[in-house]
């Protein structure tokens, strides 16, 4: 590809390009408040995008939905035809293979009720709030807010840093990550 005519994603570089929105949009979230909704959305796409990195095989079954890894499963058993369309696990079905996949290895990224309740919150309430938004008035506490973003980040960064996803990074990649979750977790307003 021509260099500087296209823009190229995997589900790496997306997260690292969430990662690094959110960083640039926390430092403004106290004189901006509205902010906060990219500071979610953010955070969830970086989420959900290490999710996929850390549950992601060989050939990629491992993060679609149930109907889609079934006809990629008869797909590879004969490799005729084209194959099929891929469709990605909706976020609770990876966040549970990410748990799973966790306790299978005996790996730990800090997940407490607590932490799947902020979430899981995160994801339902407001990030879907937020991507499909009606007409509406709605005001958000912003008291919990830090700690949900924070969570997910947090999460973010520990998949990340896992020897499973972390060594198809190069020296680049790995300070790309680590600057944007210390300007994150600097950057979070701890009081509200």
């Amino acid at each position: 590809m021509p260099r500087g005519r296209y823009v190229h994603f995997d589900e790496h570089a997306d997260v690292f390009a969430s990662l690094e929105m959110c960083a640039a949009i926390v430092p403004l979230l106290k004189k901006k408040p509205q902010f906060w909704k990219w500071a979610i959305v953010g955070s969830h796409s970086a989420l959900q995008g290490a999710f996929v990195c850390y549950v992601r095989g060989t050939s990629n079954i491992e993060v679609l939905d149930a109907r889609s890894a079934k006809k990629w499963g008869r797909w590879y058993e004969t490799l005729e035809g084209q194959p099929p369309a891929e469709r990605l696990a909706d976020f609770n079905t990876l966040l549970w293979r990410c748990c799973r996949k966790l306790r299978g290895t005996g790996r730990d990224i800090g997940v407490t009720r607590k932490n799947l309740r902020d979430v899981s919150r995160l994801h339902r309430h407001f990030r879907n709030n937020f991507a499909h938004f009606t007409p509406m008035g709605w005001s958000i506490e912003k008291a919990g807010l830090p700690r949900i973003v924070g969570t997910a980040v947090d999460w973010t960064g520990r998949l990340m840093t896992d020897d499973d996803v972390s060594y198809k990074h190069d020296g680049n990649q790995r300070r790309r990550l680590s600057d944007s979750l210390k300007a994150i977790k600097e950057g979070l307003p701890r009081t509200i």
